[in-house]
Parts: C-alpha cells; sequence; structure tokens
C-alpha cells in the first residue's frame, strides 16, 4: 500500500467532513441474547449516514421486509425506533438511507424493474413518497451482481433516478469510501499442524454460537474465541492478520489493522469508510474491550473525528420490559384473588356484572384500585367462576401479547430462545 503514488494534495483536504457509513440489519433483533441488535443499541455519535437493511421490492415498488420495520397499533416499528435514535446525536444526525437488494435478494427483481421505461418510471414514482413516509434521506440500490446484458438499464435507471453521471465518467477519491468489515471469514485446516497463511484447508470454518454461519464470524466471537485457546497472529511479510484455535482458521481486523486501513484511505484521498455491519462490533463493550464499538471508535478515531461514544441500550426494545411488567403485575393480582377465595371472604363473581362494572382493559393492567372494585362487587359465587371469567377479560390481550413475543422469539428465529424470553412465553401462556 506504501508504494501507492500519492494524490493530489486538493483530495487530502477534507478530514473533517470525513463519512463513516454504518449498515444496519432487521434481522439480527432475532439474534439470541445477548447479541441480538435492536435500534436502541446504535450509537449515534459513531456515524455520519446509516444505511438500514434491507427493504424489499414487489411489483417494481418498494416494500418493507420485516413484520417490525413500519408502525404497528401497539407500538413504533424499526424505521420510527432507527430515527428516533439517530436523532438523540450530540452533534450532526446522521443521514439515514434505505438500502433494497443484498446477495439473498437474487437478480431477478432487478432486471424485471430495469428492463422496461415504464418499470422504471413506477419504480422512481413510488419510491420517493415511501422513503419520505418514513423519514429516508436515500435509498442505496445494492444489485448483486448485474449481469453484462443488465448493466446499460441499471445506468438507465442510476440516471433517472437523478443520479449524477459519476459511473459513467468516473468517480473522483473524495466520493469513494472503504469498506472495512467488522467481521472475519473463517476455514477449517486440515490440520492443526499446520496453522499459517495458505495452509490447506477442508472447507469453511463452522459457524459460531450467534450468527451461525459457515464461513463467517462476528468480531466478539473472534474475541471469545481468542480467550479460549486461540492464538493471534500478525503476519507482517503479507499485512496480513489471523487467528487460530486447533483447526479453526479466521482472518479479521482489529483495532490495529483498522488503523492501518484509514492511514491508506486517508493517503489516498477518499471520503471515508464503510462498515457492516453495526451488530458484529462488541457493541457492548463486554468482551473484546472494556469500552463498547470497539472497532468502529477505532474508525473515527483514526479519520480524526470528535466523538464521544453513548453506552448502548441493551434488551430487546420497550414493549420487552412493558410484557415483563404486565405478567408480574397479573400473577401478584391472581395470587391476591386465589388468597381471598380460599380465605372465604369473596365466594362467587357473576360474569356479566363484574365485566360491565370493573371492566377487562382496568383489570388487564392490573390496578390495585380496579382490583379492589372488582372484589367488593362481585362477592357471592363459585370460585371457578372467578377464574373463568379473568381468564375472558384478560385472554385478547395476552393473546396479542403472546403472539407479538412469540414471533420476535420464535417463528422467525432459529436459534434456541434465551431462558428469559421462554419464561414470559410461559407465564403467558399459563394466564
Amino acid at each position: 500500500m506504501e508504494n501507492q503514488p500519492s494524490p493530489p494534495a486538493q483530495l487530502i483536504k477534507r478530514v473533517a467532513e470525513y463519512r463513516v457509513v454504518c449498515y444496519y440489519t432487521n434481522w439480527a433483533q432475532y439474534r439470541r441474547s445477548p447479541w441480538s441488535y435492536v435500534p436502541e443499541n446504535v450509537d449515534p455519535n459513531l456515524c455520519t449516514h446509516v444505511i438500514y437493511a434491507f427493504g424489499n421490492m414487489e411489483d417494481n415498488q418498494l416494500k418493507p421486509y420485516e413484520w417490525n420495520d413500519e408502525d404497528m397499533p401497539w407500538g413504533k416499528g424499526m424505521y420510527s425506533r432507527l430515527k428516533d435514535k439517530l436523532s438523540s446525536a450530540r452533534g450532526e444526525v446522521p443521514k439515514i438511507l434505505l438500502v433494497v437488494g443484498g446477495w439473498n435478494f437474487g437478480t431477478q427483481p432487478f432486471k424485471n424493474m430495469t428492463s422496461s421505461k415504464d418499470n422504471r418510471k413506477t419504480f422512481i414514482e413510488t419510491s420517493v413518497p415511501f422513503l419520505r413516509r418514513h423519514g429516508f434521506d436515500g435509498l442505496d440500490l445494492d444489485w448483486e451482481y448485474p449481469e453484462a446484458e443488465d448493466m446499460e438499464n441499471f445506468a438507465l435507471l442510476l440516471k433517472a433516478s437523478a443520479v449524477e453521471k459519476w459511473i459513467q465518467e468516473g468517480a473522483s477519491p473524495s466520493q469513494l469510501v472503504l469498506g472495512i468489515p467488522l467481521y472475519g471469514n473463517s476455514f477449517r485446516l486440515q490440520s492443526s499442524h499446520s496453522t499459517g497463511l495458505y495452509a490447506p484447508v477442508e472447507g469453511l470454518g463452522r459457524g459460531q454460537t450467534f450468527t451461525r454461519q459457515d464461513g463467517f464470524l462476528a468480531y466478539y466471537e473472534v474475541c471469545e474465541l481468542l480467550q479460549t485457546g486461540g492464538v493471534r497472529v500478525w503476519d507482517q511479510a503479507n499485512m496480513a492478520l489471523y487467528m487460530y484455535r486447533d483447526s479453526y482458521w479466521a482472518a479479521y481486523d482489529d483495532e490495529m489493522t483498522i488503523q492501518m486501513k484509514v492511514d491508506w484511505l486517508k493517503n489516498r484521498g477518499l471520503g471515508g469508510a464503510m462498515i457492516w455491519a453495526l451488530d458484529f462490533d462488541d457493541f457492548s463493550g463486554s468482551t473484546c474491550s472494556s469500552q463498547p464499538y470497539p472497532l468502529l471508535t477505532a474508525i473515527n478515531k483514526a479519520l480524526g473525528r470528535n466523538v464521544t461514544e453513548d453506552k448502548p441500550e441493551t434488551g430487546h426494545g420497550s414493549w420487552a420490559g412493558g410484557i415483563v411488567l404486565k405478567v408480574l403485575v397479573s400473577v401478584v393480582f391472581l395470587l391476591g384473588l386465589l388468597f381471598c377465595l380460599s380465605s372465604g371472604k369473596v365466594s362467587i363473581i357473576s360474569i356479566s356484572g363484574c365485566l360491565a362494572q370493573a371492566g377487562s382493559d382496568n383489570v388487564a393492567t392490573g390496578s390495585n384500585s380496579e382490583n379492589m372494585t372488582l372484589v367488593q362487587n362481585c362477592e357471592g359465587q363459585s370460585p371457578e367462576t372467578v377464574i373463568n371469567m379473568i381468564f375472558i377479560m384478560m385472554i385478547i390481550p395476552y393473546t396479542i401479547t403472546f403472539l407479538r413475543c412469540l414471533w420476535v422469539t420464535g417463528l422467525k428465529d432459529i436459534h434456541p430462545w434465551p431462558t428469559g424470553k421462554a419464561l414470559v412465553l410461559m407465564t403467558g401462556m399459563v394466564l
């Protein structure tokens, strides 16, 4: 890298304007605890741009990809939550963009959309209102990858979208950012005795506990391996960093190599760095470093950006705490009611009378005053009817709560459920 010719001096002038482009992935919410990642985990001070991955495209129109991307009747969706979190930045609020495409998206939707003028027109005219409605500042088209016959149509799409003709005429270095991965690529060695560069391999490395993808691991998983017998190796001759543990081998970046890469991009006059992805860094500061986001922080510091890191929030968003609170309050309420039944202070409840006098919404909140109203006005009827009535009044809100929790923790996650979530689910089923 040091043999590269230096760029013109006018290109090395944008230290205060360097861009740090961060990708946020909407499926990281389903990862097992403690590495589940939601908008509240983002540190808005470490990025100049945040790109939300991924959007979907159907019938040449942008669509949400995840069930909770958009706002829901019971709470804000991921779009709104991420925008709220970014608005808490101490300085300039990061721009937020939506990306459509990616490695699993395939090429056919893009081929169909760009194949005719009418299809391109539909996409452009519907995309702008969609982006504005959800507060996005722009759109990232991640077509992986246009085939030879698609390139002309892709260029026509970009031109029709009012994007400058830089793709045709060549971009200046200051318009480019260098991609820096916050993950490693792994292989399974043929022999644990041959562990250097170019060592023979049998295949991809086994997927790790949280990312669960063969040949791939997050930076925090690299740190866990290093802390449990892994060996870090810096190959000075090849300027390469890797680690191995037994027959597991992985190449990755750490704070040292990131500093080197940022020095190179600054020397070449590039406009900044892009990272994939936020959820692969040690965002909690619990494994690789005592501070959150060690790699992303290293990028910012190397670029000369004056940032103060936030302590990211943990957990699964604002609604999770509400579920736990409702469960606990309801358990206390039911135990108290059962105690009254066993002591003989309450013997019968009229379903129709009590529903009319107490109201199902008040009972579901577990308010002490409303619970007393229920008990005082429902004397003289059977204990079995008490339980039936409570079940009827609580079935609707708890069915909704249970289905929401089940969807987030189970239906869309192939991993085992964390104990805490399973406890909430079981309690909800009992209630």
